[in-house]
């Protein structure tokens, strides 16, 4: 299914860019993984999370998080069993009593999370945002806007107070060296 269309190469350099980039260890130690093929791992997921992980009409768990697990537990050659649970907090709940070893999921990194357990970098950015309705702006008001800015207006600011000082200090000098000039 979502494992066919995926190209080889693709899936090669997902898997040597190492598992660690997919899964949430909490139980499991580097040192045992490098025993390959003694180890069973009990892998957590979520349940109806298209196109990550759902149940088919067959009853079975298909999606790009489980065919991507079938490809590092291949490359791993380590046995598993799936562990649906129904929340984020039930998959770190489980990590944190390991009565699962890993979990893969679509979740959000949050603080609270990570001071709970490791997160691997993401293995899927999605691109999501934020729409909101075009407001043309008033084009007399942008017109102004864009004159008088923060910038222009200290640049005027500047200018004339340069103007203000050099007028008095030409009036000065002139004043006193003009034979036509009176005192007041």
């Amino acid at each position: 299914m979502l494992g066919t269309m995926i190209k080889h190469s693709t899936l090669s350099t997902i898997l040597t860019i190492t598992w660690c980039i997919v899964l949430v260890f909490s139980g499991v130690e580097s040192k045992s993984l490098e025993d390959k093929g003694t180890q069973h791992l009990i892998v957590s997921t979520l349940d109806n999370v298209e196109p990550f992980v759902f149940v088919n009409e067959s009853g079975s768990l298909v999606g790009f998080s489980v065919d991507l697990w079938d490809s590092i537990a291949n490359e791993l050659q380590v046995t598993y069993e799936w562990l649906v649970l129904g929340s984020v907090d039930q998959l770190i709940d489980s990590l944190l009593h390991q009565t699962a070893n890993v979990s893969i999921c679509a979740t959000t990194i949050t603080p609270d999370r990570a001071k709970l357990v490791d997160f691997s970098r993401f293995f899927l950015k999605d691109g999501l945002t934020i729409l909101v309705p075009y407001k043309p702006p008033n084009r007399i008001f942008f017109a102004i806007e864009s004159v008088f800015n923060e910038l222009f207006l200290q640049v005027l600011g500047g200018m004339l107070l340069f103007i203000v000082i050099a007028a008095h200090i030409f009036y000065f000098l002139e004043r006193s060296s003009n034979p036509t000039s009176t005192d007041y």
